[in-house]
Formats: structure tokens, C-alpha cells, sequence
């Protein structure tokens, strides 16, 4: 379920008895805006956990992806040294994506 609130016309218990909903509601998405203009979304913890795993995974992907490209480019031997500087590199660089 999706619903828009305006915040000009909601009080502050109408916004807690909106949180109470999302515990009952978890699938519940409500758009908060002010003056037309979209300010945030109120989702149940359940559902912000679920996308923070989903953008966690996304990173994850990413980095495969990243280490297998540059493994397969690869055209001589690296120390150990090199391997893990380049790996914490990208993981540094993914991480300032915000995406881990």
C-alpha cells in the first residue's frame, strides 16, 4: 500500500499512529511531502532491512565483477602484496559508491 501525506496537514499523532501502522502494514510505503514537494518515504524496518540486503548485494556484485575483469587482464604474476592492495582499493572505492 502507497499513500502520500502531507505534512503541512499531519500532526505528530497522526504520524505515530503511521508507525504503528507499518508494524502491522509491512509492506505499507508512505510518501511524506511538504507543499507538493517530496521530502522523505516511511517504510517498516522490515522493508528498509530488505533494501540496505539488496544494496549490500549490489556491492558485492559489483566487486566480483571488478576482480574478475581485472583478473582476466591480468598478463603477469602479482606478489600478494599487489593482489591485496588492488582488493582493498576496490573495496574503498565500492564502499565510497555507498554501496557496502
Amino acid at each position: 500500500m502507497v499513500k502520500t501525506i502531507n505534512l503541512k496537514k499531519t500532526t505528530k499523532s497522526d504520524l505515530i499512529e503511521l508507525i504503528r501502522k507499518l508494524k502491522k502494514q509491512r509492506d505499507a510505503q508512505y510518501f511524506l511531502q511538504e507543499n507538493g514537494k517530496p521530502l522523505a518515504v516511511l517504510i517498516s524496518r522490515r522493508e528498509y532491512e530488505r533494501y540496505r540486503e539488496q544494496d549490500r548485494l549490489r556491492g558485492a556484485n559489483d566487486l566480483r565483477q571488478f576482480l574478475d575483469e581485472a583478473h582476466s587482464q591480468m598478463k603477469h604474476n602479482y606478489s600478494e602484496e599487489e593482489i591485496e592492495k588492488d582488493v582493498l582499493e576496490a573495496i574503498h572505492e565500492v564502499r565510497k559508491n555507498g554501496r557496502a
